[in-house]
């Protein structure tokens, strides 16, 4: 599965389909607070009858619950203490949950659980990709209604949601070269469900 974004509304989505895969630029953000990053994407606009690229952020607002507040969007304007995550690694000694640094993780070379760093008035959950509960048969009245489809959310801990069948916890990148085509730059983001894409040489 690839974390994809919707053109017609920017909400993060997730997609099998790799050619829909959303590419991603990881920036670090400089300051005392290290390993600190927020996640990017461009898109082509015309301005001044120039194209132009233009810079969208992840923006993952949490409430007090360790939860987003609203969906999970590309934003063109944003508080960074909206967009501000950290890597933590998937084993780790008792509960030390450190931030660690993004190389190993910008060359496609790890996984990670993404958390929400510093969160104002907040504390930060865990960027997750799971399947939502079934609705009651009184409520699928539609066909349209695809409850199959798994949803990018922010949930509290990873205690609640890692290892459930439906829902994955851990994101690698698959930076330039690993797919052909990939523009420079960009990395194509996943998670760690079943793939032939995930065995790289």
């Amino acid at each position: 599965m690839y974390l994809h974004v919707n053109p017609e509304d920017n909400l993060l989505k997730v997609t099998d389909d790799e050619r829909k895969a959303a590419k991603f630029s990881i920036v670090p953000i400089e300051g005392s607070h290290p390993h600190e990053f927020m996640i990017m994407t461009t898109s082509q606009q015309m301005l001044s009858s120039s194209q132009e690229k233009i810079p969208y952020y992840l923006d993952a607002k949490c409430t007090m619950n360790r939860t987003q507040s609203r969906d999970l969007k590309m934003r063109t304007s944003i508080k960074v203490h909206n967009a501000r995550m950290v890597l933590q690694k998937s084993v780790v000694e008792e509960d030390h949950k450190v931030p660690v640094d993004i190389t190993r993780w910008l060359q496609g070379k790890e996984l990670y659980f993404i958390c929400c760093a510093r969160r104002i008035h907040s504390k930060g959950g865990y960027l997750c990709v799971k399947k939502p509960a079934p609705l009651p048969k009184w409520l699928s009245r539609s066909k349209s209604q695809n409850i199959d489809n798994y949803e990018v959310k922010i949930v509290p801990s990873i205690n609640m949601h890692d290892d459930d069948k439906n829902s994955f916890m851990l994101f690698r990148l698959l930076p330039q070269g690993l797919i052909p085509g990939l523009s420079e730059g960009h990395q194509h983001m996943r998670t760690d469900g079943e793939s032939d894409l995930l065995q790289m040489s």
